[in-house]
């Protein structure tokens, strides 16, 4: 499954034998990405940046809440460690306006950062 972020309504489709889903956002979070060349579908497409794609994931995945829950992703710790700007995480987090999201995205930290 694809997901991706919308202003417009959600959507879940199947294309090409590819499941996607759309998620609603509010205007003002939609923000953090930038334009890029996908030349399969001749045109430009929105790619989150890497710090907004982690807000979001846990915007929308609310049931990720304990350290052990989050533990359980696997997330990629070296990738991790060498993409991630916590200042620029903690810029995107903030837009948001949410302290269980902080709880959330801070328990990631714990475990994959020294932040």
């Amino acid at each position: 499954m694809t997901t991706s972020v919308t202003t417009k309504r959600p959507l879940r489709v199947e294309m090409a034998g590819s499941n996607y889903s759309y998620s609603y956002i509010k205007t003002a979070l939609f923000s953090g990405y930038r334009m890029v060349e996908a030349d399969r579908y001749q045109r430009k497409i929105r790619i989150a940046d890497f710090e907004k794609a982690i807000v979001d994931f846990f915007y929308f995945r609310s049931n990720y809440k304990t350290i052990k829950a989050i533990s359980e992703l696997r997330f990629n710790e070296p990738v991790l460690r060498e993409n991630l700007d916590i200042d620029r995480l903690f810029q995107y987090l903030e837009n948001f306006k949410n302290k269980e999201l902080d709880v959330r995205v801070k328990n990631m930290l714990k475990i994959y950062t020294d932040a």
